[in-house]
């Protein structure tokens, strides 16, 4: 599968923790453990040839306590399970197994792991009605199955509850997707009481993944110095998700991950929340990738103290329309956004990556488009502090071709002065062009000359002519002089370099 991440400080205990339960879940979903016990499949009662329906039942005997019990009606049976089917009871785990479940009741087993395997292709688990899946107090619920996955009942929850206050875990691992109702593994004990985000996962092993219609996809966390949790959509093909998704820390404590990667197109309309609030609060991660990326729902991983990162990656083209926030707060730093796109990229939404407060440092934006292509700027992007801030931000672009038809912030003049900061530096192999009436502003003074570091300043690096491909400067001019219609303060520093031509 795709392999697009962002890191995120912090979660390297949350990883490998993900990392155990999908180790298990595919170890008990795919083979029959030695010590799991055939639990009598009786309770689901015939209604046609290779058909039968399980209303309310309780499971509570039949196992040991040491393997799992095994319910396994056989690859030619299919299971609709219309009651609710309640395991609490079973001192062990619980797997089910058929040629495909429709389920319009519950499945319900609180604090232990249920696993659902399914044989052949075709829609081979789906939720119905009202139908879903109760997994709270921590719970674990998977399903394994090469065909499609449709969920459009009730919701599938693996939220805490107490005294468990940690969310759960919940992996849809089929060949395709279709969710248009609500999943969670929220931190949830209610009161003051504290709970991580648990772990959503989905995996389209051969097709796509749709994500639409009414209900949140949510792994929050509850109370204060909570991890928001984590939502990992993996998908062979295409990839379009249109439901809000968020896996917010907790007061004081950091924002989850969020990563969504296909091996096709990637459309992006639903808002991503990955926030944290308080005086401590760390942003969290989102991370978008695809071949063609569209991103047109706005991204939040600001935090109370300091912003998260958001990573944004295209074989082809890239266009962001969605407002960005990876801002900081209560003098801590502004986030780290980046945009890299093979082809065109275009980013008509507004990024802030500043900060406030008192010592606060701004952020970073790297925004990078394929070698013959162009990155176009049309709303405002910010990575300024305000009045008693440290630093301004900084703002970095790559591009065969740059054209910007709005402001470049990293510039406040409000700045209490600290170690000054707030750089634009823009690199181009083929034409710059500034609108008229827009703005690249950068921190005074400007720089001193092109072998300075840059550190403050408006800094421009064009192709220099190169005839004779010796790697020196033939001259110190641009093949192509940058057109700056606008406003530039301070003057730019344009710097003639031996740069490849686009192409």
């Amino acid at each position: 599968m795709n392999s697009f991440r962002i890191t995120h400080d912090g979660r390297i205990g949350r990883a490998l923790t993900l990392a155990a339960s999908l180790a298990l879940a595919l170890t008990l979903g795919t083979a029959r453990r030695a010590d799991a016990v055939a639990c009598s499949t009786s309770i689901c009662t015939s209604t046609g040839t290779n058909t039968c329906s399980i209303a309310n039942t309780t499971l509570d005997s039949g196992c040991p306590g040491v393997g799992p019990c095994v319910l396994d009606w056989g690859s030619s049976m299919d299971v609709t399970i219309s009651g609710t089917l309640n395991a609490d009871a079973l001192a062990c785990d619980l797997t089910l197994a058929a040629n495909s479940f429709t389920v319009s009741g519950t499945i319900r087993k609180q604090t232990g792991t249920t696993i659902v395997n399914t044989s052949g292709a075709g829609e081979f688990f789906s939720t119905t009605g009202s139908g879903g899946v109760d997994a709270r107090k921590n719970g674990s619920f998977t399903v394994n199955s090469g065909g499609t996955c449709t969920h459009g009942g009730g919701d599938i929850t693996a939220a805490g509850q107490s005294p468990i206050c940690s969310g759960g875990f919940v992996w849809l691992n089929c060949g395709a997707l279709s969710i248009t109702k609500g999943i969670n593994a929220d931190g949830a004990c209610g009161g003051d009481d504290s709970g991580d985000g648990g772990t959503l996962w989905f995996t389209a092993s051969t097709g796509s993944a749709s994500f639409s219609g009414n209900g949140n996809v949510t792994a929050n966390a509850s109370g204060s110095e909570t991890f928001g949790g984590w939502i990992d959509i993996d998908v062979a093909t295409t990839l379009s998700q249109g439901k809000t998704m968020q896996a917010k820390g907790g007061n004081d404590g950091s924002g989850g991950e969020i990563s969504m990667v296909a091996g096709g197109a990637t459309t992006s309309s639903g808002a991503l929340n990955v926030v944290a609030a308080g005086g401590y609060g760390v942003g969290g991660t989102v991370s978008i990738g695809g071949t063609l990326v569209t991103v047109s729902g706005a991204i939040s991983d600001n935090g109370g103290y300091s912003g998260g990162s958001v990573g944004v990656y295209g074989t082809q083209d890239i266009s962001v329309t969605g407002n960005i926030d990876s801002s900081g707060g209560g003098g801590g730093p502004g986030g780290y956004v980046t945009i890299w796109g093979d082809e065109d990229s275009t980013i008509d939404g507004t990024v802030n990556v500043g900060s406030g407060g008192t010592y606060a440092t701004g952020g970073a934006i790297d925004f990078i488009a394929g070698n013959n292509h162009t990155l176009a700027i049309e709303k405002v992007l910010t990575t300024t502090v305000s009045a008693g801030g440290d630093a301004n931000g900084s703002i970095d672009f790559d591009a065969c071709n740059i054209v910007i038809h709005n402001d470049l912030r990293s510039r406040n003049v409000a700045v209490a002065g600290g170690q000054g900061g707030g750089t634009n530096w823009l690199r181009y192999k083929g034409t710059f062009t500034q609108t008229s009436g827009d703005s690249i502003l950068a921190d005074d003074p400007a720089l001193a000359n092109c072998a300075a570091p840059v550190i403050s300043g408006n800094r421009i690096d064009c192709r220099c002519p190169d005839a004779n491909a010796d790697l020196v400067c033939d001259s110190a001019t641009c093949v192509s002089a940058p057109t700056l219609s606008g406003t530039v303060t301070p003057t730019a520093l344009i710097c003639p370099m031996v740069l490849p031509a686009c192409g």
